[in-house]
This record gives structure tokens, sequence and C-alpha cells, in this order.
């Protein structure tokens, strides 16, 4: 296969999704051409069962997630041959374009990705307003125990910081406060109502 005979709605079936399997045999050149030219309806990129190469990842990373201007929300290489380099090249092109749409990342199968592609990672969720990711699938890779506690320690603090900064009891503390604000406009707007005149609403706030 060569990227002039490749017509990407071919793998789209009508669909949102732009699939290509393993008897699909793509080159450096084929996935550069995906990744440039991927129509803007389509959402999800799949790789299943195909042989990237870091080049091909590359190519992924670059045309897709960090130069943006499609509308891709999930991203799966699915044993298709991601190193620890490649994850690499996918999380630095996240980290760089804060308007990415990635929302499910499916690296599963990859069994070249161990606890440095897992560091790698573990820096989308170094700033909370970097990553949108909502779905990671790391499953069938290398990562190992400190892949994962790596993984883990990072979430836990990102959903320590996102978490909402009103508990019950402060919220509790704002209710005098919400009241008299009520009873004030009350009773302007009951004095407003006795002297029968139009009013601009506005002018309360």
């Amino acid at each position: 296969m060569t990227s002039t005979t490749l017509n990407l709605r071919n793998y789209m079936n009508g669909s949102d999704a732009c699939i290509f399997r393993e008897h699909h045999a793509l080159t450096d050149d084929d996935v550069e051409f995906i990744t440039t030219y991927l129509p803007l309806d389509c959402r999800s990129l799949i790789f299943i069962h195909t042989e990237l190469t870091d080049t091909g990842v590359n190519h992924i990373a670059t045309n897709l997630l960090l130069r943006g201007g499609n509308n891709l929300t999930n991203l799966s290489l699915i044993d298709a041959f991601v190193t620890d380099e490649g994850v690499k090249s996918l999380c630095d092109a996240l980290i760089s374009n804060k308007n990415n749409k990635i929302q499910k990342l499916n690296l599963s199968l990859n069994n070249s990705i161990t606890c440095i592609g897992a560091r790698a990672i573990s820096k989308l969720f170094e700033d909370t307003n970097q990553s949108k990711l909502e779905v990671l699938d790391l499953s069938y890779t290398m990562i190992g125990c400190d892949g994962v506690y790596g993984l883990c320690l990072h979430w836990k603090r990102q959903r320590f910081v996102i978490n909402p900064k009103f508990s019950s009891a402060k919220i509790k503390q704002m209710s005098p406060l919400i009241n008299h604000s009520i009873e004030a406009s009350m009773t302007k707007l009951t004095e407003q109502y006795q002297i029968d005149e139009p009013l601009d609403i506005y002018s309360f706030f």
C-alpha cells in the first residue's frame, strides 16, 4: 500500500472512526499521509495489530496532536509496536498543544511500553489544565508496578486539585450571606411594587 492509493473514506465505512487493521501494510509515508489528510469528521483513529515505527508514531504526534486542526477525541494504537519513545512523542505533543481534544488514549497490547513510557504519560497529569483524558488503557503492556504506582500517584494529585473547593461546611457558612441578599432584594422589590412604577431589575444587582 502506498500513500497515493489511500482513500481514507474507505476506512471509515460511513462512521466517525478511521480504522486500520493487521492486513493493512502501512509504511511511514502512509502514516504521514493519513495523519496529514485525516477527514475532519473523523473522531476516532484506530490502528490495531499494525506495525508502527517510532517515525510513524511521531507523525501521529506531530500532525494530529501537536498541530491540531482536527476533531480527534479517540486515539487507539492497539498492538501496534509502540515503544517508550513513541509514547514520549505522543505525550510531548499532548502537553504542548493545550487545545487538543483527546479524551481516550488506548495503548494496550504494546509490550515495548515500560515504566519509562508510564513516566512520560504521568506528566500529562501534572497540569490539571492540560489533559482532557477520560480513558487511558495500558493493559497488557510492560509498565510494571513502578509504572502503575507513578500513574496512580499523579492521578491522585490531580483528583485532589480538581475536587470542589466548597465543602458542605463552607456552603453552610455562606447561607446567612445568601439569605441576607435575598431579603434585601425582596424589600426593594416590595417598595418598587408599592409605588406602582416600571422598574429596571438590573439596577438591583
